[in-house]
């Protein structure tokens, strides 16, 4: 999983510094996820940047409808984690 930003490089073009810079960011939201005692939220957090991954995979690499089918279910699934440890 952690290896998958450094394969996108090649295939990011001008895009290379906004994809990186979302990286961090999400990146950061993961690692701050981890400190809360709360199993939805960083299994949430984790799903989210896998989807993320799969996103970009399919945006940068191969564009192929298999690469976004993960994505969008991945998505939903750590929105609804993220959202229901807060009630």
């Amino acid at each position: 999983m952690f290896g998958a930003p450094y394969r996108l490089w090649p295939h990011l073009g001008r895009l290379r510094y906004p994809v990186v810079f979302y990286l961090l960011v999400i990146s950061f939201m993961l690692a701050c996820a981890l400190s809360v005692n709360d199993r939805r939220v960083y299994i949430g957090a984790a799903l989210f940047y896998l989807s993320g991954l799969f996103v970009a995979r399919q945006r940068f690499v191969f564009p192929e409808k298999i690469n976004a089918m993960p994505g969008l279910p991945l998505y939903y699934l750590d929105q609804y984690l993220i959202a229901s440890s807060v009630w």
